[in-house]
């Protein structure tokens, strides 16, 4: 199906759907960030990994174009981490809206977030984006 995608749609949009998924996590991450919360796990990851520089540099290295828009495997490639910014991006729309609505709850002091699943999942959708960028930036040398 991505492959299909990837050969339907316009390059062009293909770059220009990274770059505003890309900035639009990291307005996320920012904000998640940001927000006053008792998770220290996730703020922990938030920095240990940098994801607002990582994303920074994805975001960066579709701007600059430096890319070859003819090239299937490319696009495909492209498809790919728009596919998991796009989840990435769901998630931290989940997380961040949870942790808003824990701060109305009562007693939030002592209930937890109920955040977990969230956070594996981006901690894994985190590691395939680093995959999938990687792969990227192989085949885009050749």
């Amino acid at each position: 199906m991505l492959s299909l995608v990837s050969t339907i749609i316009n390059p062009e949009h293909l770059i220009y759907n990274t770059y505003t998924l890309s900035t639009n996590v990291i307005s996320s991450i920012k904000y998640l960030y940001n927000m006053t919360h008792k998770d220290t796990e996730l703020e922990e990851f938030i920095k240990s990994n940098d994801l607002i520089l990582f994303i920074n540099i994805i975001h960066s290295f579709i701007e600059e174009e430096n890319i070859d828009k003819n090239n299937k495997t490319i696009n495909l490639c492209i498809t790919n981490i728009n596919q998991t910014l796009y989840l990435l991006e769901q998630n931290l729309t989940i997380l961040t809206n949870k942790i808003k609505d824990h701060e109305l709850l009562w007693f939030k002091q002592i209930r937890t977030f109920n955040i977990q699943k969230e956070k594996d999942e981006i901690i894994k959708l985190f590691q395939i984006l680093k995959i999938r960028f990687d792969l990227l930036i192989k085949i885009n040398k050749n």
